[in-house]
């Protein structure tokens, strides 16, 4: 059966015809041949591209692809149970020591400790139990009126 070619004369886009011209001399073939390749996969059906032996095939490429995978999973798996511990290591030398415990507070003093020494002065001395000023007879000032009033209420000269 003769081959028998017909010339058609499509309209393309500029950019469409410069790649096609851009393969035919990197592949060293004519653009017929190109045209007439991708026109007849273009209307071929689909049932007819799916061969058995074309399945197959996809299927070891597919295998071989997943068990690359695998194997680079269990690398990197075996690389995250290496880290752990050196993570672990650093994380517990960068912890913050436990902070010291609180000194206690001070103790409260009561009443003897505070005026103890105060009282052991004056114990021999008499203490006016009403008005709560110190008797004439221990030497201390009489501190009864105007003299009471404090620094507020002031004398007056006469």
């Amino acid at each position: 059966m003769a081959d028998t070619r017909e010339q058609i004369n499509p309209k393309i886009a500029g950019t469409t015809k410069a790649l096609l011209q851009r393969y035919c001399q990197e592949q060293h073939t004519t653009q017929g041949d190109v045209v007439e390749a991708a026109l007849g996969a273009f209307f071929q059906p689909v049932a007819d591209t799916l061969h058995p032996d074309s399945v197959q095939r996809h299927l070891q490429g597919l295998e071989a692809l997943l068990q690359g995978v695998a194997t680079k999973q269990e690398a990197l798996e075996q690389g995250v149970a290496a880290l752990m511990p050196l993570l672990t290591a650093i994380v517990e030398r960068l912890a913050p020591p436990p902070p010291a415990p609180a000194p206690p507070p001070p103790a409260v003093a009561d009443y003897t400790a505070l005026y103890g020494p105060l009282l052991a002065v004056g114990a021999g001395e008499d203490v006016a139990a009403e008005d709560g000023a110190v008797s004439p007879e221990a030497g201390a000032p009489d501190t009864a009126g105007a003299e009471r009033r404090g620094w507020f209420f002031r004398r007056r000269p006469a």
